[in-house]
């Protein structure tokens, strides 16, 4: 047995006297550490893996909003009675025309729908306002 592991094992049973002195006992508590040790690697390499793919990810899907098409739309391509899913505008191709009108927040939108849904997410205290006074403006 090396003289480190050794002197290692010695210190244990001083500090800790009820454990059971056994040669095997200490081979056993060695090979858990080294286990562990592995386990570590893997969950670290495992995590550089997915980060890794994490990137990949986002480069394609910045690349479809750049116009350039991925293996999945070319193959989409070939077949032709696929449903394929409507590409979304990018934020900075969108014409922000509605714009909020509560003090203070600058928030603008593309459609009076997605203005309306803000209102009533953001401030709905003016939003119910809003509404109230629209009602009233109608004729009955």
């Amino acid at each position: 047995m090396d003289a480190l592991l050794q002197r290692k094992f010695e210190e244990l049973f001083q500090k800790h006297p009820e454990l059971p002195k056994s040669q095997a006992f200490f081979l056993e508590a060695c090979q858990m550490h080294v286990s562990c040790i592995e386990l570590e690697q893997q969950i670290a390499s495992s995590r550089r893996e997915i980060a890794a793919l994490q990137r990949m990810l986002r480069l394609e899907s910045s690349s479809e909003h750049n116009g350039k098409t991925s293996r999945k739309s070319e193959n989409a391509d070939l077949n032709e009675s696929e449903h394929r899913k409507r590409q979304r505008r990018v934020a900075v191709e969108i014409a922000r025309h509605y714009v909020c009108s509560v003090e203070g927040c600058n928030k603008s939108y593309g459609s009076e729908g997605s203005l309306n849904q803000h209102m009533k997410l953001k401030h709905s205290h003016h939003y119910t306002r809003h509404l109230l006074m629209l009602d009233l403006a109608q004729p009955h």
